[in-house]
């Protein structure tokens, strides 16, 4: 899979609504840009960040009117992230991404998983 690619989209018996995930990062393994993924009328979501790695990421969040390109980046959410954990918002915005900063060893995988409510 490559990165921003959707993994799976559905209903939500628990709260009884629909809810997204994507892979955002897929075995990243060297500095990259991210994918832009449309989050729109998502309004809690969380951050799966797996793998051993010595890296940075940052989370960016972007409100343009269209999707931005790869290269651009959007505004920083929260801090840096340097260990794998999970990351838990409820920021509604139209795009978001993860991208890779600075990278020494390892592998990243980010998946993204949203709900409306």
């Amino acid at each position: 899979m490559a990165h921003g690619d959707q993994i799976e989209t559905g209903p939500n018996t628990t709260y009884l609504s629909s809810h997204l995930a994507y892979r955002l990062l897929d075995a990243a393994a060297a500095i990259t840009p991210g994918a832009w993924i449309d989050v729109r009328g998502l309004r809690h979501w969380t951050i799966d960040i797996t793998g051993t790695f010595v890296a940075t990421i940052q989370v960016q969040g972007s409100n343009a009117p269209a999707r931005p390109g790869a290269s651009e980046d959007g505004n920083q959410l929260g801090e840096l992230v340097t260990a794998a954990g999970i990351i838990d918002a409820q920021v509604p915005m139209r795009w978001m991404k993860t991208r890779v900063t600075l990278y020494t060893s390892g592998i990243i995988n980010a998946f993204f998983h949203g709900v409306p409510h």
